[in-house]
């Protein structure tokens, strides 16, 4: 009997475990973009988003408006490394003078976060305005 009720807590205990995991391998924010933002080659009007991973494999996240119901476009990101592990859950945008465009983005507690790429379009537009310094800007989610 006392055996049944260990091996019964240990798959309980196991099946948490898995469950905290699946979650840390599906990231997701929920973010409200104050004004439209360029990510890919696409612009996102202001509005709530929920940004969720698609695929750990291939580093694919999706973009949702709807409270996660619409997929208005997907992207593929880089990871990337910090030092420390981020205190909270970040979208950093890039303002270079003219348009914000997604940058980065930072789950809390974790020292890998996700680079964008940017698009040959971006790129081009980047250099054009290679005069105007850009400055990165921080929302907590």
């Amino acid at each position: 009997m006392r055996i049944a009720r260990l091996l019964g807590v240990v798959s309980v205990l196991a099946a948490a475990t898995l469950s905290v995991k699946a979650e840390a391998l599906n990231p997701t924010m929920k973010v409200n973009l104050p004004y439209t933002v360029t990510v890919g080659s696409q612009q996102l009007s202001p509005g709530e988003y929920v940004i969720r991973e698609i695929s750990h494999l291939s580093n694919v996240f999706g973009i949702y408006k709807n409270d996660g119901r619409t997929l208005e476009t997907y992207v593929h990101l880089v990871p990337t490394e910090q030092l420390n592990a981020s205190p909270q859950t970040d979208l950093v945008l890039r303002n270079d003078g003219h348009e914000y465009v997604m940058d980065q983005l930072w789950f809390e507690g974790q020292t890998t976060g996700f680079q964008f790429i940017n698009p040959d379009v971006v790129k081009s537009r980047q250099q054009e305005r290679s005069s105007v310094q850009g400055h990165a800007i921080k929302s907590g989610l």
